[in-house]
């Protein structure tokens, strides 16, 4: 039985490395550097968050992850499990482009990208809507509701929301 508990740790481990992995006690256990119970945002390096909390987005404290990739690694809590977040975007001529948003559900296990709970901000600019992306803030909340999770945009002076992932 040891052996392969070692063995489905070290498996565990190499699967975050090259993104399959994930644990079947998601929320008790770190996941690509995100401890338990926290919401991750990483500029750079998918496997060390920049910045990671249990809380939710002081108010009136705004922060600005550029090109930011979020994880929510959060336990399970019926109305408090879900992280809303929000930002800004620069538009393809350098000028103010919009507002993001979404919502991603807490990680259940599994790869991470492929979770709902794991989003990369940056798909405006892979896909040419945006030369920059900014999250300035989250919170805690509960299911997300039809249509906002992944990734969302509308366009400055538009009323009309678009969905990206």
């Amino acid at each position: 039985m040891r052996k392969s508990s070692a063995i489905l740790s070290i498996g565990a481990a190499l699967g975050l490395v090259v993104g399959l992995g994930g644990s079947a006690q998601a929320g008790n256990t770190t996941v690509q550097g995100c401890k338990p119970g926290n919401v991750c945002f990483y500029t750079n390096n998918t496997n060390t968050p920049d910045w990671q909390t249990s809380g939710s987005s002081t108010p009136g404290y705004t922060y600005n992850y550029t090109n930011a990739k979020i994880l929510n690694n959060g336990r399970k809590w019926v109305g408090a499990d879900h992280i809303y977040y929000f930002g800004t975007y620069v538009g393809m001529d350098g000028k103010y482009g919009g507002a993001l948003a979404g919502c991603l559900h807490h990680y259940e296990g599994g790869r991470v990208g492929d979770s709902g709970a794991w989003i990369d901000v940056n798909k405006l600019v892979a896909y040419r809507i945006a030369s920059a992306t900014y999250v300035n803030n989250h919170y805690w909340g509960g299911e997300c509701e039809a249509g906002s999770t992944g990734l969302q945009y509308k366009p400055n002076g538009s009323t009309k929301w678009y969905r990206v992932s």
